[in-house]
């Protein structure tokens, strides 16, 4: 809960065009997918706290990680179990099967933080307008793509909600029987899904009496120009995937990097 909010804040990520950040994102999720080795994910993971600092999301960040903690957990479980090759070093756990465990793991925390950063640094409408404004993408469509996002907190925010109401009709959620919790859950979906068809009816009533289908390329009155910080974070991003093509090529044979 919270946590893909948008953070009110005046920095020069804040200020860049929505599509610089959205390049910027997509060329972190490049290079944390390309880098093959202990270190350059360590270090990626450092540099997405540090783009979360000089952005003042980091708060919101940490927030996120907490909550993916339990999945990654079970990802790196999984990767430990069922990877076999190297050398023993304590019951079933390997040293390759450790490390590629760590890898994959660092891979979903950092291409997971790096594109919800995007959306606690971007408003919704500046992300869908920039794409229609600079792209030339249909309204329809950039419409489609931002509502997702901004659905996914409010259908949170309204799950809790109805977790709340059952607490206080004696439903007990905070069981540690994972079965006993899953069967809980399941009969949350029924009047999530209801309320889900709901708002998107209502959304949709609301979108066409605002002129919807009268929408064109030209119905906005802000403009997203690039300027010369975006060119620079653009410039930066591509580099950055380039040097994670050549680390993997001469840093992974070396002897100390793992």
């Amino acid at each position: 809960m919270g946590a893909l909010d948008y953070v009110e804040a005046d920095t020069v990520f804040h200020r860049m065009n929505p599509l610089t950040k959205l390049f910027l994102a997509v060329m972190l999720c490049v290079g944390c997918i390309i880098t093959d080795t202990v270190l350059t994910q360590t270090l990626f993971f450092l540099g997405l706290l540090l783009i979360a600092k000089i952005g003042h999301v980091l708060p919101n960040v940490l927030s996120l990680l907490k909550k993916l903690s339990v999945a990654c957990g079970f990802i790196l479980v999984l990767q430990i179990l069922f990877i076999r090759q190297g050398n023993d070093l304590f019951l079933f756990i390997t040293d390759k099967g450790l490390i590629s465990a760590y890898i994959v793991t660092m891979r979903v925390l950092n291409a997971a933080t790096a594109m919800t950063m995007v959306l606690m640094m971007t408003k919704m409408t500046d992300l869908a307008n920039a794409l229609v404004r600079n792209l030339g993408m249909s309204y329809r469509y950039a419409f489609i793509v931002t509502t997702a996002f901004r659905f996914i907190p409010i259908l949170t925010d309204e799950m809790h909600e109805i977790m709340e109401a059952q607490t206080a009709r004696g439903v007990e959620f905070d069981t540690g029987n994972p079965i006993k919790k899953m069967q809980l859950v399941l009969p949350i979906c029924a009047p999530l899904l209801i309320n889900a068809i709901r708002r998107t009816d209502s959304s949709a009533v609301a979108a066409e009496t605002r002129g919807f289908y009268l929408r064109t390329r030209n119905s906005g009155y802000k403009e997203y120009p690039f300027a010369a910080r975006d060119l620079i974070c653009m410039t930066i991003s591509v580099l950055l995937v380039v040097a994670c093509v050549f680390g993997n090529i001469y840093l992974k044979p070396l002897p100390f990097v793992i």
